[in-house]
């Protein structure tokens, strides 16, 4: 948890930072008294600092992810509703008969502009 924290903190901090001079040398030291279980650094922070903002605005926290929840579980039925909507969709124009000829063997059957002509000669000149 406290390194989580860390990184988050981390990221959107860095570039004001991570020009100061040892920040690298700092950032490594820190992590190490973190890590260590000499030092238990993670440990201490935890219980002096974490553990009693969390518990002091759990209200407040359980608020917002019940929010964000349903807000969620909305915009999933949502996107639920229109992508059903949009397959049923698909399904009905695929049953629809179509103008154009399914096959490509079939082009003289298409509708074509008048002023277009297509020999073998220019299709092959293509290949």
């Amino acid at each position: 948890m406290v390194f989580s924290l860390f990184t988050v903190l981390e990221y959107f901090a860095d570039w004001l930072i991570s020009w100061l001079p040892f920040y690298y040398l700092l950032k490594l030291a820190f992590i190490l008294w973190l890590q260590l279980p000499q030092t238990q650094g993670a440990t201490v922070l935890y219980l002096k600092g974490i553990q009693p903002f969390v518990k002091k605005h759990e209200e407040e926290i359980d608020r917002a992810l019940e929010d964000t929840w349903r807000k969620a579980e909305g915009s999933v039925i949502e996107v639920k509703s229109k992508t059903m909507g949009w397959f049923s969709g698909q399904v009905t124009n695929r049953n629809a008969p179509s103008r154009q000829a399914s096959s490509p063997t079939l082009i003289a059957e298409r509708e074509m502009p008048d002023d277009v002509e297509i020999g073998v000669k220019d299709l092959e000149d293509a290949l």
